[in-house]
């Protein structure tokens, strides 16, 4: 069913195929380079499943910018031409055999199985669309508001993403996974900004954060929702459980990091440095584990590395040089194996210890609501060969957490369950620390109220 002036065109297309890594599934766990070009790869990297897509701009033969869009392949190891076509390309994602983008007037959507282009076209302005399974959501804008429309591809009908939306009240950067989806909701000549959690089968809307005037947008898979958001001119990420309804801070070292992803259990961003000094140049890729609690550099040293995405058990990322467009994939190491993958990785060691402390050298008293984020500093002396810390609260109700980050920007993240000890309390030990490396430097500590019965949670935290 057509609505709302929109035009569905049918395009088929003759595909070429270059099979340009002829090898098997990649398993290393070292990064290594998929694609190899000297054309400019535009934003983001589109990653699902084992297909990794991009979009690579160049010259045409009569000197005009052609885009043609790219695959490769985890399971067979090959490189593929997936399309070419005049239009220009933005914000591709793609889900399964589909792919998306927009030129920045109306929405593409590719069935490469079927060799089939639908071009999904409005008299509005549209842009960043996402696609999972049969849903194509998109934002699409007029002179005077800013809203979500979905595509059904199993039905071909249209309609608004988001039921119920005021007209005062702009809805952008969409991340979808299943029927749930996640938006930034603006309410016009207003400072409110939300991040707004949406069940497009039930309609219950959830507003799961108010958000500074600067943010990076969301990310979701499954349960759990990511993003980044500026705190004392840093970023910080932060995620959110949808089951629990308790938001955590994943990194609570200062700096900028921005382009977070998420899938299953494990978020990936880049970090640009403490003041945001390799933002310009690029930045280092983590890896974070929400199982283990703790986080890993896991890319080589770079040029300019950009756009982290993350899908099952591979990580990728762009790596920009000054005559080159690189694409490096990393494969996760399964459990108990070690990440080698940076030079920055951390020599320290941390564990939750369930024992009483001995004497503190610094302890603070405060109190915390849900969903907020408390942040303290520490710079341990020379002589120093290990930091423990330990968080304490009076409600037996209550739920905190606390993270720690390092110099080099190793993070860890204990709550009450990890020592196996129920006693209002989170107790950790670093250990490995060398007086040649860092130990001057700031350490920064966050503690999270994930659940709180009451009004507060009363805590105190130390470290010695």
């Amino acid at each position: 069913m057509l609505k709302r002036g929109f035009l569905v065109c049918a395009i088929c297309l003759v595909i070429l195929i270059v099979a340009a890594y002829p090898c098997a599934a990649i398993k290393t766990p070292e990064p290594v380079v998929i694609a190899k070009s000297d054309s400019a790869k535009f934003n983001s990297i589109a990653f699902d499943n084992e297909t990794v897509a991009w979009i690579e701009y160049g010259p045409n033969a009569d000197n005009t910018t052609g885009s043609s869009l790219h695959k490769f392949d985890i399971s067979t190891g090959r490189q593929e031409t997936v399309i070419v076509d005049p239009s220009g390309k933005f914000s591709l994602d793609l889900s399964g055999s589909r792919y998306v983008w927009s030129d920045q007037r109306a929405i593409f959507l590719y069935d490469e199985n079927e060799h089939v282009l639908k071009f999904l076209y409005s008299n509005n302005k549209q842009d960043n669309p996402v696609i999972d399974g049969d849903r194509v959501v998109w934002e699409e804008k007029t002179a005077d508001q800013s809203f979500l429309r979905m595509y059904d591809i199993s039905t071909g009908e249209y309609g608004d993403a988001v039921k119920g939306v005021d007209k005062d009240t702009d809805c952008l950067l969409p991340a979808i996974s299943g029927d749930r989806l996640v938006y930034i909701s603006m309410e016009q000549g207003s400072s409110a900004i939300y991040l707004m959690l949406y069940n497009m089968t039930t309609g219950v809307k959830t507003n799961v954060a108010r958000l500074p005037s600067t943010y990076q947008p969301p990310a979701i898979d499954g349960n759990l929702i990511v993003w980044a958001e500026s705190y004392d001119e840093y970023y910080s990420v932060y995620m959110y459980d949808i089951d629990k309804q308790m938001t955590s801070v994943i990194s609570p070292m200062t700096g900028y990091q921005m382009y977070p992803d998420i899938s299953g259990d494990c978020v990936v961003w880049v970090y640009y440095g403490q003041k945001g000094e390799d933002l310009e140049n690029g930045g280092s890729i983590y890896l974070y584990d929400s199982k283990a609690g703790n986080a890993s550099v896991i890319s080589q040293e770079g040029e300019r590395l950009d756009f982290p995405r993350i899908s099952g058990d591979y990580v990728v990322w762009t790596d920009r040089g000054e005559n080159s467009n690189d694409i490096y994939l990393f494969g996760i190491p399964e459990e108990g194996q070690a990440i080698s993958g940076g030079t920055q990785n951390s020599s320290f060691l941390s564990s939750p210890t369930p024992f009483p402390t001995p004497d503190t050298k610094i302890r603070f008293y405060s109190s915390i609501k849900e969903g907020e984020v408390q942040w303290y500093t520490l710079s341990p002396s020379e002589n120093e060969s290990q930091i423990s810390f330990e968080l304490r609260w009076n409600d037996p109700d209550d739920e905190l957490s606390l993270s720690v980050a390092g110099p080099d920007g190793s993070i860890w993240c204990f709550s009450d369950e990890d020592d196996h000890n129920d006693d209002s309390c989170v107790r950790m030990t670093i250990s490995g620390l060398s007086t040649a490396y860092s130990i001057k430097k700031k350490w920064t500590i966050a503690v999270s109220g994930e659940s709180v019965s009451e009004d507060k949670a009363y805590y105190d935290v130390c470290w010695y």
